[in-house]
């Protein structure tokens, strides 16, 4: 490896110990095992961990049909507010993600929101779910079990701030809740930090020697 990169790659190995120690929190359940069919409403419940609230996705089955002559309905409510978006279904396929994008609730963060998804239209449309709870932060109703959704923010900056925060806090969290955990990051972040010193010290003997050479050969040279 160059030695110009060792610093880089002790940077890393630091950032990597350091958000290993907690996750972002931010709501994104894509995985999925049966389909709900609209033939109600269905309710999904989920707590954002950024401001800005923006847009919620979901996964749209058709049932084979490419374009249903039909509209999904989102009402959306937490945080003391409350906004509805709509998606024309003409143009989406079977099993593709459709977003519902709504003006941005700007307190979101640590809220629990309702999603509630209506459809209308006279092909059958359903919304595919996991029925065994994976978003522990939510639960979908009527039936339990989550829809595979995942949400955005208006502007990333906004997320950014809102992960970080989570990251902050769960971090705290893991450190006064697990004496085990406490120790093992102690551990970690010296040895992260014992290899930073270390590839910095290799950088520098490496400029050293590099300029050690440059000036024996000039000497060399104006001797000759």
């Amino acid at each position: 490896m160059p030695p110009v990169l060792r610093p880089l790659l002790a940077v890393a190995v630091c950032a990597v110990l350091l958000l290993g120690c907690a996750t972002t929190g931010e709501p994104v359940q894509p995985s999925h095992t049966e389909a709900r069919p609209l033939t109600e409403p269905l309710q999904q419940t989920f707590v954002p961990a950024g401001d800005r609230l923006s847009t919620v996705a979901v996964l749209v089955a058709t049932y084979g049909v490419n374009g249903p002559d039909g509209v999904l309905r989102m009402n959306l409510a937490g945080a003391g507010q409350q906004r509805e978006a709509f998606v024309e279904l003409s143009e989406v396929d079977d099993g593709t993600w459709v977003r519902l994008v709504v003006p941005p609730i700007e307190q979101a963060a640590g809220e629990r929101f309702t999603a509630t998804f209506r459809y209308e239209g006279r092909q059958p449309v359903a919304l595919l779910a996991n029925p065994h709870d994976p978003y522990a932060q939510g639960q979908l109703r009527p039936g339990g079990g989550d829809l595979a959704f995942e949400i955005g923010h208006a502007g990333r900056l906004a997320g950014l701030i809102g992960a970080l925060r989570r990251i902050a806090g769960d971090f705290g969290a893991n450190l006064a809740r697990d004496p085990l955990f406490a120790t093992l990051w102690a551990v970690s972040l010296l040895a992260g930090t014992a290899l930073f010193a270390a590839a910095v010290r290799s950088e520098r003997r490496t400029r050293a020697a590099g300029t050690g050479q440059r000036s024996t050969a000039t000497g060399e040279r104006a001797h000759r």
